[in-house]
């Protein structure tokens, strides 16, 4: 893994940004630019009328990304919001509309040995949520949701699915004068709370970066919570403080960063507003190092991976992944190494989301030219069939009949198979179409009364049948 070296330290470049500007924090704000994409909008899927998706763009052609499908969902954006997986090429592989619903934190997971989608969706409550996790096998078919237990508001900062098939999430507690956050662990199968930790039982306020204002005092903000061995990692925004507690007791074990560290972190390696922190195999701690929150306190946003000496109580930087256009996000966001060392970072409230390489350098930039903001962003192996039949609708382009073929959440196909006749019993085929996008464009001709597609793998072997369809 290669450390990435700059001039300037974070402070020096942070004081030159805010000398260059009237306002830095403006940054968080702004959109990427996108210019003449809003007027070049593709027309509704004609054999899926009912999807209509935010558009993806891809800013920078994919060179040699790591395999795998992009998860995100468009929360204030364009059109219908939804979970929504992508292609490289910004091509929508599934989405499910969930209207009147805001979607966030879309991701495949792990339960029972079986691959899974989650996200979570309900209405926002300000910083938090109030909602529900909605749990879907791979045949897209819900298995079940997950919800808060103890009379507390299932919020949507995090959702992680452990190896003993349980969730780690985060509720909220608003008295009217604090509002407390706490991370539960729940059984899936039962809905049962086996863990509970709270932050005013643990965290002083004294920590917080947030001084109380009129309302409730949300200190702490929680937003992640994941297994590190028999201990949990859970990050406070708020104090700038990734925690190590026992799952067992809930005592601390250390802090990372904030006011109370008990790791001496290197300048290069200190982050603010954080999110998404995680441990992983190689002892490394990741976290989307936001630097701007309540305030912006760092030039930009990176990705950030680091390394503790537990011995000698240091933190140094492993690498940081800071964006070409230096983004700054000031909320949300996602940082998470890749198998290759690449990483993959989801920008949070910028619409935007990216993929390094292990040099830090971009091998592929995506966003949504319609605005909006993807909670967190994901690559996941992902490898599923529908139950539903593909979808295949005829309409007219310029006099003549098309035909329109797609299959929402379909990964095996590779081309599709136009069959066409007289009558519905008479099908013959009459060409076999590459797919490259959602939905395919096929030829039809005038003499023909009826079709019908097929799906092919890319063995040639039929995965699945439309109806027919009359012209």
């Amino acid at each position: 893994m290669l450390g990435l070296h700059v001039r300037f330290t974070r402070r020096q470049l942070f004081a030159r940004a805010a000398a260059a500007a009237p306002s830095a924090l403006a940054l968080t704000a702004a959109r990427p630019s996108f210019a003449g994409l809003l007027e070049s909008a593709p027309p509704r899927f004609r054999s899926a009328p009912a999807l209509d998706p935010a558009r993806v763009h891809v800013l920078s052609a994919p060179e040699m990304t790591a395999p795998g499908y992009i998860f995100i969902s468009n929360t204030n954006g364009e059109r219908q919001p939804g979970p929504m997986i992508i292609d490289d090429d910004g091509e929508l592989v599934w989405f499910l509309p969930r209207p009147g619903l805001t979607v966030m934190n879309f991701n495949a997971h792990e339960l029972g040995g079986q691959r899974v989608l989650a996200w979570w969706e309900g209405a926002l409550q300000g910083s938090h949520g109030a909602g529900e996790f909605v749990i879907l096998g791979s045949d897209y078919r819900e298995l079940t949701r997950v919800r808060a237990g103890d009379g507390l508001v299932t919020d949507f900062h995090e959702f992680s699915i452990t190896p003993r098939n349980t969730a780690l999430l985060i509720a909220y507690n608003d008295d009217g004068a604090l509002l407390d956050s706490v991370v539960q662990e729940i059984e899936i199968a039962s809905g049962d709370v086996l863990f509970e930790w709270r932050a005013s039982d643990h965290i002083a306020f004294g920590e917080s970066y947030v001084t109380p204002t009129t309302g409730s005092y949300d200190f702490a903000h929680l937003n992640a919570a994941a297994v590190d061995d028999g201990s949990l990692l859970i990050s406070s925004r708020h104090a700038w403080t990734v925690y190590r507690v026992d799952r067992t007791t809930g005592e601390i074990g250390w802090r990372l960063g904030g006011k109370k560290s008990d790791f001496a972190v290197a300048e290069d390696a200190a982050f603010a507003w954080q999110h998404h922190a995680r441990k992983h195999a190689d002892g490394t701690i990741t976290v989307f190092d936001n630097g701007a929150g309540v305030a912006q306190t760092e030039p930009y946003s990176r990705g950030l991976r680091l390394r503790l000496d537990e011995s000698a109580g240091t933190a140094s930087l492993v690498q940081e992944l800071p964006h070409p256009e230096h983004l700054l996000a000031s909320a949300m966001g996602s940082m998470e190494p890749l198998d290759d060392d690449g990483a993959f970072v989801g920008w949070g409230s910028v619409p935007r989301f990216s993929e390094f390489r292990p040099d830090g350098t971009l091998r592929f930039d995506a966003g949504y030219p319609g605005g909006g903001f993807t909670y967190r962003a994901f690559r996941r192996a992902w490898d599923a069939q529908p139950p539903e039949a593909p979808a295949f609708a005829v309409a007219s382009v310029g006099g003549e009949p098309s035909g329109y073929a797609s299959w929402n959440g379909a990964t095996a196909v590779a081309h599709w198979r136009l069959r066409a006749g007289a009558t519905k019993t008479t099908l013959a085929t009459r060409q076999v179409v590459a797919k490259r996008s959602f939905e395919t464009r096929l030829r039809l001709d005038g003499a023909d009364r009826f079709a019908a597609v097929d799906a092919l793998d890319a063995r040639g072997r039929v995965v699945g049948r439309s109806g027919v369809v009359r012209i």
